[in-house]
């Protein structure tokens, strides 16, 4: 009998900060929902260089251009 309500208080306590956890998590998420963006905002940055949104690849129009580019971030990766 004992160990049957020292086993339901732990399941109770288990579950109540298993909420408890939860509800904070959202609340920190609702409140960064409304936080304004990065300092690249209208860019992406990617290792130092920001890319505009002029057309599907930004200000890239050649695939010699895409390449370089390419090359740039994996060297900066490694």
């Amino acid at each position: 009998m004992h160990h049957e309500l020292v086993s339901r208080a732990l399941a109770y306590v288990s579950c109540f900060s298993t909420a408890s956890l939860l509800m904070t998590s959202m609340a920190i998420a609702a409140i960064n929902v409304g936080r304004t963006p990065s300092l690249c905002a209208p860019h992406a940055c990617v290792a130092g260089i920001v890319i505009g949104k002029d057309g599907q690849y930004g200000a890239l129009e050649s695939p010699a251009q895409i390449d370089a580019l390419a090359a740039k971030l994996w060297s900066a990766k490694a």
